[in-house]
């Protein structure tokens, strides 16, 4: 009877430990598989301000070297280096400023972005007992750092950036996403760069608050990347 119970003790004591061990796992199975991605992307780029005010008006061309560290499978940080080439035209607004004024420009802006993504699904191509899926929308914000240059000469833009995106796991390192991302920038001279639009900073001379009478560009990107880094785990990634 002694045996059999030490037995049973030991069994349970087995399972005690298989369960613990399972829990611990568990928590560690909530992070992607790979630590780090890199990659880069290409799309199209608009402008909004005083020469355009339309959703699909003065669109340009974007580039853009991207960086992500995957925090766990519903949140990461990204890093985005992007080159936007832009232009508008004052005589597609429709509005009448100061003298009838009417101007075109072009312009380029090179912006850093510091985001904080969150995933809706949890993201990931394993773990299929968790929930994690291959495809994924997802929410972004953050600050952006820029410079805008003309022929007149260049303006410091920083800003803030948010956007709507979603990403599929092509392969296990591999992935392909589509993302719209918007920046407010907090100045109004993107659009004043060149000798015939300078005036287009602040046109109407009026004092408004730091947030209101300022210049903002979007971009749609679609972006490929390659995991790397691989996460520590001894858990069941499928």
């Amino acid at each position: 009877m002694k045996t059999t119970a030490i037995r049973k003790t030991n069994h349970v004591a087995r399972l005690c430990v298989l369960m613990v061990l399972c829990a611990f796992c568990g928590g560690r199975a909530v992070a992607q598989d790979y630590l780090y991605e890199i990659g880069g992307g290409l799309g199209v780029a608009q402008y909004y301000g005083d020469a355009n005010r339309g959703l699909l008006g003065s669109t340009g061309f974007g580039l853009e070297a991207f960086g992500r560290y995957n925090h766990n499978f519903r949140w990461a940080f990204s890093a985005i280096l992007d080159w936007r080439s832009l232009s508008g035209n004052s005589t597609h607004v429709g509005n009448v400023f100061p003298g009838a004024a009417q101007a075109d420009f072009r312009a380029s802006l090179t912006q850093l972005h510091v985001r904080a993504e969150f995933n809706f699904v949890p993201y990931s191509d394993g773990y299929k007992y968790l929930g994690a899926a291959r495809l994924s929308p997802y929410l972004t914000a953050g600050i952006s750092m820029g410079m805008a240059s003309g022929t007149k000469g260049s303006a410091f833009a920083p800003g803030i950036t948010g956007g709507v995106g979603v990403k599929y796991k092509l392969k296990r390192r591999l992935n392909i996403g589509v993302e719209y991302a918007f920046t407010g920038l907090l100045t109004d001279a993107l659009d004043a760069l060149t000798e015939q639009s300078a005036w287009l900073n602040n046109p109407y001379q009026v004092n408004d608050s730091w947030l209101k009478n300022r210049d903002a560009t979007g971009a749609l990107m679609v972006r490929l990347t390659y995991d790397f880094g691989l996460r520590k785990s001894n858990c069941n990634k499928r």
